[in-house]
């Protein structure tokens, strides 16, 4: 059985404001215990827009910080709501923490939902979850998407270690701008339509996604727009498509 544990240091939700107060709980779990910063019980509101709950599979320390602090997104997107810094116990992806965000409805921009939500530790977004259920794979993975019956979204993550957590969604038009013709319907189809870099697909379009990706590949040398913009690399907005007006497969 899951057990709560007591906070032993926590901020109070105060009146709204247009930069929410910082929520800080520190506490110590027992093993399948949980530390929570919905110490009020009232879910994530305009005036608190971020609820984080993690239960830890082993006994220790746990401290969670929630702030509006700015983290840089990726290339192609913009933040949502606050950031989360979390110190738990490591874990391993077998026996993974687990940590269910709570977005609020009023922080979550127009034409967003629990699928376009996408979560970013250390600032690269996170994938779903593909192995079997409970375990991180790949570490970390999000496990979960929800709408609350309030409008609210929480999103659960499996991760073997915590740390620092973004919220974000896709800017409008990016990362296909600076497109044109065949190269930006290739690259919304990929990018946008199926989200191919983003979620799980049945096997059929999991086979879209592949051969889409090589055709994009074999006319820039490079992966699609979305997900250099999701690791390490920088994308080139305006020039990754080679050849703007081609036919797929032709000469660059």
């Amino acid at each position: 059985m899951t057990q709560t544990a007591t906070s032993d240091v926590s901020t109070a939700t105060t009146t709204p404001t247009n930069t929410p107060t910082p929520e800080v709980q520190v506490t110590s779990v027992p093993a399948g215990g949980s530390a929570t910063t919905d110490t009020e019980g009232d879910g994530a509101t305009a005036a608190d827009p971020l609820e984080t709950t993690i239960t830890s599979p082993n006994a220790g320390p746990v401290s969670i910080t929630e702030t509006s602090a700015s983290v840089l997104p990726p290339p192609g997107f913009t933040l949502v709501g606050q950031v989360v810094d979390i110190n738990a116990p490591p874990a391993t992806a077998a026996s993974p923490l687990v940590i269910a965000f709570e977005i609020a409805a009023a922080a979550i921009p127009a034409g967003s939902d629990q699928d376009s939500i996408q979560v970013l530790k250390d600032g690269v977004l996170v994938p779903a979850c593909t192995g079997a259920a409970g375990v991180a794979s790949p570490d970390p993975c999000v496990a979960s998407r929800q709408l609350l019956a309030n409008g609210n979204v929480q999103i659960t993550v499996l991760t073997s270690n915590a740390s620092l957590w973004s919220f974000a969604v896709r800017q409008a038009n990016a990362p296909c701008a600076g497109l044109r013709g065949v190269n930006l319907a290739g690259c919304k189809v990929y990018c946008e339509v199926l989200d191919c870099d983003a979620h799980p697909h049945p096997p059929f379009l999991r086979v879209a996604c592949r051969v889409l990706r090589s055709l994009i590949v074999r006319r820039t040398g490079e992966p699609p727009p979305c997900e250099l913009a999701s690791g390490a690399l920088r994308i080139r907005l305006t020039n990754t498509f080679r050849g703007a007006g081609r036919v797929w497969g032709g000469p660059r």
